[in-house]
């Protein structure tokens, strides 16, 4: 491709910076709803290792532990990237933290589910996104049915789509895929057809419920995986300060549904159907 004479590259590398300063100005205060609930979340995870226990030399909880250490990894990189601008970057980020968090999930508890990671090629996870999913959701209706809180499989059945609905959407972002491209092309645009071929912050309002999605999605995934990592360690803290460490936690679903109400109920980019439609535009670069 020939470029014109009068194009010019230079200082567009420092231009970052100041592109996402601004950006980060002005998305801490649109995204505040949620930062409370990601500074919870974080810190509640932090903690949750350095509590006295009696499982903490356990193999299942020690492997637990490597995967909540990336996981919290992700978690902050998801915040710093949306912070920034970067939404499908993050998106990226929080397809590897579903994974991260859910191996938590069904390894913490679970010595039989260590010992098969164990034995598995190259350490490679033995078990698909899908069948992460599903573990979580068994997890969970053990729990129910120990409170004596039954409900149908078809119950069931829809929180693995739900939880892996997320996984997906945002895979869809993290690949090369054409609404995904176009969308986030979209994010430079002069005119209808038109895009500079640059890194720069999204600040536009059509990509906000976006945003929202991928922060809920996150935060859903790193409580889920905190909680279950604390209660297959056999803490042994005071009744006080187990209380401080669930208060916390616990605040995080409400705060973070509650920023998705108020932020999140515009239309999302595109739908998991898009991808199997031929949905395609000329686009005109400059």
């Amino acid at each position: 491709m020939d470029l014109p004479k009068e194009y010019k590259s230079e200082g567009l590398w420092n231009a970052c910076y100041e592109t996402e300063a601004v950006a980060s100005f002005t998305l801490s205060e649109i995204l505040q709803p949620f930062e409370n609930a990601f500074k919870n979340c974080y810190e509640a995870g932090v903690q949750a290792p350095t509590f006295e226990c009696t499982r903490s030399n356990a193999e299942d909880m020690k492997v637990a532990a490597s995967f909540l250490k990336k996981s919290l990894t992700d978690f902050r990189a998801v915040w710093l990237l949306i912070s920034a601008g970067y939404t499908s970057q993050a998106a990226s980020v929080a397809a590897a933290l579903y994974e991260h968090s859910l191996v938590i999930v069904a390894l913490a508890g679970s010595p039989e589910n260590e010992k098969t990671l164990q034995e598995a090629t190259g350490g490679d996870v033995p078990w698909s996104p899908k069948e992460l999913a599903r573990m979580a959701i068994n997890v969970e209706k053990k729990e129910a049915e120990i409170g004596g809180q039954k409900k149908d499989d078809e119950y069931y059945e829809h929180r693995i789509k739900e939880i892996y609905y997320f996984y997906k959407y945002v895979c869809k972002t993290k690949h090369p895929t054409l609404p995904s491209a176009w969308h986030h092309s979209l994010g430079t645009k002069t005119d209808e057809e038109s895009y500079v071929v640059m890194a720069c912050p999204d600040l536009r309002p059509e990509d906000l419920t976006f945003k929202c999605v991928v922060l809920l999605g996150s935060i859903n995934c790193m409580h889920r995986a905190i909680r279950r990592f604390v209660l297959n360690l056999g803490v042994k803290a005071t009744a006080e300060e187990f209380e401080t460490f669930s208060k916390k936690l616990n605040s995080v679903t409400d705060e973070s549904i509650a920023a998705f109400e108020v932020l999140g109920g515009g239309p999302l980019p595109y739908a998991l159907d898009d991808f199997d439609r031929k949905r395609t535009k000329k686009m005109r670069r400059k």
